[in-house]
């Protein structure tokens, strides 16, 4: 698929859209570093590129690449501040190393943005408020209510996030396994 792009883009009339339609398919075939390649191509064709930057971001959320998500969503945010998914990652990547008062000033801007209705900002404020508590029952019952927060066609994403809530729990539960009387072996299944 790779090369069929590559040609299509050596004849195509408009070679950033094809780019573009190539990052979008090596990210979907879990090429994000070669996706982020390819924004970068873009990038230094016209540095103003925004959908570029937004799948570069994309891409380095999936890399691991704390700082250039969070550097590519400032510099995102700058061309275009009404993107949700641009607020979701740059605050995911501050929980993974809980550092919540920076997701939560990440969550901040995007309600001065008058974005909190969308999924990608309610799934994040669900995600800091996990991460915020301390009690075990409130975290279950965070886990428990997320079916609140999906509308219509929104199933897909309600699924990545319970796992990725039921993931920090799973963690959490390891880590004070003798507290909840758990057995290892139990906590294995539940990833399987």
């Amino acid at each position: 698929i790779g090369n069929a792009c590559k040609i299509a883009r050596k004849y195509g009339k408009d070679n950033m859209q094809m780019m573009s339609l190539e990052a979008d398919i090596l990210y979907l075939l879990n090429e994000f570093e070669k996706s982020c390649d390819i924004c970068d191509e873009i990038l230094e064709i016209n540095e103003n590129v925004f959908e570029a930057v937004t799948k570069k971001q994309r891409g380095c959320f999936r890399l691991g690449r704390s700082q250039e998500v969070i550097d590519l969503f400032y510099r995102a945010k700058a061309m275009y501040s009404k993107r949700p998914i641009i607020y979701a990652y740059a605050a995911r990547e501050f929980l993974k190393y809980n550092q919540i008062e920076d997701a939560r000033s990440i969550l901040e801007q995007a309600y001065e943005e008058d974005i909190k209705e969308e999924y990608a900002i309610r799934a994040v404020d669900q995600l800091v408020k996990y991460s915020e508590t301390q009690d075990i029952e409130e975290k279950i019952n965070i886990i428990n209510s997320l079916p609140d927060y999906i509308e219509e066609g929104e199933k897909e994403r309600y699924d990545e996030l319970a796992a990725y809530l039921s993931y920090f729990y799973v963690i959490e539960v390891y880590e004070h396994r003798a507290a909840f009387k758990v057995e290892d072996d139990e906590l294995i299944g539940a990833f399987l």
